[in-house]
């Protein structure tokens, strides 16, 4: 017994849509990933990192809070961006 397997008239729209959906979304997450690793590399070569570390430890005198709070920054930055 073969069963006849056709799919719904609208069913290839969507299915168009959804891989154009999923490239588009493939593409912003690699865009997003060089963004931020171009945003890293650039704080570490131009000093800022060194700067920021130093300022955080200033104020801080626990290290591992340090840590945690040039992280923080690090991550607002990166938002922001």
């Amino acid at each position: 017994m073969s069963a006849d397997r056709t799919s719904p008239p609208g069913n290839s729209d969507n299915i168009d849509k959804a891989k154009r959906y999923n490239r588009i979304k493939l593409s912003v997450g690699i865009a997003s990933s060089l963004l931020s690793f171009v945003f890293l590399v650039a704080l570490v070569a131009s000093g800022v990192s060194s700067s920021l570390s130093a300022w955080v430890q200033a104020i801080v005198s626990n290290e591992y809070i340090a840590l945690l709070s040039f992280v923080l920054c690090i991550g607002i930055a990166q938002s922001i961006l």
